[in-house]
């Protein structure tokens, strides 16, 4: 008992040690974009910006809890509040997409039975983060997705660790002539809509896209976890984020922020693995398996509107206008794709270039014409396990790698 316990406060004191490293390193959103936006998109964003310091100097303790919780009611009540949650969230959505008032009656009484939702949560919140703390980190070690100290054996290192929480959001700034990440900044989560168009029409005066867009999870230590998901969703990414603090440690995680191909590699090997986690707890097969390579091309079905293809083809089109130089048409068929997808439920608040520069960076999206997704199917169809899978793309140091490793694995 004693050796056991040793061996856990040592790997405890090892995470903390390495929480700054994680804060100064990982910036997994607002990370150091270079470009000539950069000044202009924190200078316009000064007083929104979200503390990350202060966030986790706060949550240095929650790395210390053992709690540990088998609460399936909590967590099914959870859930189903937080579906309810998200519901109000698309009636506010919704009034924004439209353009019809933020102080209508059906947002204010939106807003009211938000608030007494998330009371509600908040009391059942402790049993439903150690519940899916406990299954993520059960999958991770079944998986073999641990790290051999000497003398102390494997073990899950990071260990996971995360808080639900009404998640910051991003300001996304790209350049106008072409779809192209310049700079992302991470706001306080109570800005307003009012705050959020402000900033972008400011820097729209400057000649730059720009949006403020909404975040599932961030790898700080502990991550942070957008607290209205479903279950499935938030297994998926608490092991996403989790995958971001493995690499922080190996050769791909640390050149995050080495190009933009990079980040987009970083992002999409996470949702792979995250997805497979999420799937062997509901005793799915592996989606990387079952999935299209190109999962943004899906079946067409007559009467049936696919969100995913329309966003597809806007994207493809629109870096067609925009390589013609075409930068107002390109503009002008964006927002009118935006009403269309509003008109059939699917509520984006702001489309543009920008939008697509930060959800590009997920090659598995409609919004990416990467092939990197397509790469990492191949390569995940290749490797025995998800381990080796891990160990392969965890080694990686540069796009042209992932192409040579591709080539190599899968014929």
């Amino acid at each position: 008992m004693r050796t056991n316990g040793l061996k856990l406060s040592f790997l405890r004191r090892l995470a903390v040690a390495n929480v700054l490293m994680l804060i100064v390193g990982l910036g997994m959103v607002g990370g150091d974009h270079s470009g000539p936006a950069e000044s202009v998109g924190i200078t316009a964003a000064a007083e929104h910006r979200f503390n990350l310091a202060t966030w986790e100097l706060g949550h240095l303790g929650s790395l210390m809890s053992t709690r540990s919780s088998d609460d399936t009611e909590a967590v099914e009540r959870y859930f189903e509040l937080a579906e309810a949650r998200r519901w109000q969230d698309q009636h506010l959505l919704r009034a924004v997409s439209t353009r019809a008032s933020s102080t209508s009656n059906e947002a204010s009484a939106a807003r009211a039975e938000r608030v007494r939702l998330t009371v509600e949560m908040e009391a059942l919140e402790g049993d439903t983060v150690s519940s899916i703390r406990s299954i993520v980190s059960r999958i991770l070690i079944e998986k073999g997705l641990t790290t051999n100290f000497p003398g102390f054996g494997k073990r899950l290192f990071p260990p996971v660790s995360f808080a639900f929480e009404d998640l910051p959001r991003v300001l996304v700034v790209s350049r106008r002539d072409r779809i192209d990440l310049l700079d992302t900044v991470v706001l306080r989560p109570d800005i307003t809509t009012e705050g959020m168009e402000s900033i972008e029409e400011g820097l729209a005066r400057r000649g730059l896209s720009a949006v403020v867009d909404r975040i599932s999870g961030m790898a700080t230590y502990p991550s942070l976890v957008r607290e209205d998901q479903s279950l499935r969703q938030a297994i998926s990414t608490v092991a996403h984020e989790w995958v971001h603090h493995y690499l922080f440690f190996r050769p791909l995680g640390q050149r995050y922020t080495a190009g933009n191909e990079l980040t987009t590699i970083n992002e999409t090997f996470a949702n792979i693995v995250a997805a497979e986690i999420m799937a062997s707890h509901f005793g799915e097969d592996p989606p990387s398996f079952s999935a299209p390579l190109e999962p943004a091309e899906s079946v067409a079905v007559e009467g049936r509107f696919d969100a995913n293809r329309y966003l597809r083809e806007t994207r493809v089109r629109t870096d067609e206008l925009l390589a013609e130089g075409r930068v107002e048409e390109a503009e002008a068929y964006m927002e009118h794709r935006r009403v269309e997808l509003a008109v059939n439920g699917v509520f984006i608040r702001k489309l543009n270039q920008a939008f697509f520069a930060f959800r590009g960076a997920y090659a598995d999206s409609p919004a990416s014409i990467s092939p990197v997704f397509r790469q990492l199917t191949l390569l995940r169809r290749a490797e025995p396990t998800l381990k080796s899978f891990v160990d392969s793309v965890a080694g990686i140091r540069s796009p042209k790698t992932l192409e040579i490793l591709v080539a190599e694995k899968s014929g």
